[in-house]
């Protein structure tokens, strides 16, 4: 279907491959930023890049069974995110001490 230009009566066009991407350096920015970011930050991008992934899925929900399985497996797996970020541990990172502090 892809060689056609159409997947399920969608134009493949620049605009949706941009947004495709877009839509995946969010996921592996949200990764890469977990970690420096505090816990009140953190939670608030992740909330955020949660609602604009989920509203991408449900916008064109799947038409048949062979993209059902993976469709709920990414909703099940945004509820995974969520409730980790809900969850979150209060404690902030520690800064490393110095070696030469210590003398």
């Amino acid at each position: 279907m892809l060689l056609t230009g159409l997947y399920n009566g969608i134009e493949i066009a620049e605009g949706l491959l941009l947004l495709g991407g877009f839509l995946v350096q969010l996921a592996i920015a949200m990764v890469l930023s977990s970690l420096p970011l505090t816990r009140r930050v953190g939670r608030s991008v992740t909330f955020l890049a949660a609602i604009v992934t989920t509203g991408t899925l449900l916008s064109s929900p799947p038409t048949d069974m062979d993209d059902t399985f993976p469709f709920v497996i990414e909703l099940a797996a945004i509820v995974g995110i969520l409730w980790t970020a809900w969850t979150w541990p209060k404690h902030e990172h520690a800064v490393p001490q110095s070696d030469a502090s210590s003398s």
